[in-house]
C-alpha cells in the first residue's frame, strides 16, 4: 500500500514509510540500523485508538526521507523549524502530533537507503549514536518542554541499568556477534547521551 493510497484510506495529514538501510545489498541486522536511520517501528500498523502507544510512536519514527505531507499541515502548523541546527524533521511531526495532526503509517511503502562502509565502523556509529541522544533531547525539550522529556529520561536511565547494561555484561561473558555487541553499545551511547542533554537542561534552568 503506498503513501497516498494511504493517507486517502485514512484520512491523514502525514503519512511516513519505513526506511531500511542496506549495505552490500543486504539489510543491516536491527542493532545496527537504527543507528543509521531504520526504524522497525514503522513496520507496524498502529490502531486508530488514541490510547494506543504506538500513536505516540507513530510520530517518532517518521522523518523526511519516506513521507507524504498534506499541504494544509504546513498552512495549520508552519513550517519546518529555522532555529534548530539539526533534528528539524523530528520537530516537525511532534509538533504536529502534539497539535492533534492525524498521523499514519504505510508499513508497505518501503524504500532502501544504501550505508556506505565507511558509516558502518565502530567510531561512526557510535557517534552517530551520541549524536542521536543528543539530538533526540534537543527535540523533545524545545517540543514538550521539560515534563516529558524528563520522564522519558527517567524511563531511559532504568533501561538502561536494568537492560542495557546487563546485556553489555552478558556478551562479555559469553561472545555475541559483533554486530549485536556494537549495537548494544550504541544504544548505552544514545541513551547517555539522552539524559545527559535533559540533566544539563535542567539543571540550567535551576541552577
Amino acid at each position: 500500500m503506498n503513501l497516498k493510497a494511504t493517507a486517502d484510506r485514512e484520512g491523514s495529514d502525514c503519512v511516513g514509510g519505513p526506511c531500511v538501510p542496506i549495505a552490500s545489498g543486504e539489510p543491516l541486522p536491527r542493532s545496527i540500523s537504527r543507528v543509521v536511520g531504520g526504524n522497525p517501528i514503522q513496520c507496524r500498523r498502529a490502531r486508530r485508538s488514541s490510547l494506543d502507544p504506538r500513536r505516540w510512536l507513530n510520530a517518532t519514527s517518521i522523518g523526511t526521507g519516506n513521507v507524504l505531507v498534506r499541504t494544509k499541515l504546513f498552512e495549520e502548523i508552519g513550517p519546518f523549524s529555522e532555529s534548530l541546527r539539526r533534528g528539524e524533521d523530528m520537530e516537525f511531526f511532534l509538533r504536529a502530533y502534539r497539535q492533534g495532526a492525524a498521523i499514519a503509517l504505510a508499513p508497505n511503502a518501503i524504500i532502501y537507503h544504501i550505508v556506505s562502509d565507511e558509516r558502518l565502523a565502530p567510531e561512526m556509529l557510535l557517534g552517530a549514536a551520541t549524536r542521536g541522544g543528543l539530538v533526540r533531547a534537543e527535540v523533545e525539550l524545545a517540543v514538550f518542554r521539560v515534563p516529558i522529556p524528563l520522564l522519558c529520561s527517567l524511563v531511559r536511565a532504568a533501561r538502561l541499568i536494568l537492560w542495557t547494561l546487563p546485556q553489555m555484561l552478558v556478551q562479555k561473558l559469553a561472545p555475541a556477534g559483533a554486530s549485536r555487541v556494537l549495537g548494544t553499545r550504541c544504544a548505552a551511547r544514545f541513551s547517555l547521551s539522552y539524559c545527559n542533554a535533559v540533566r544539563q537542561h535542567i539543571l540550567s534552568i535551576w541552577v
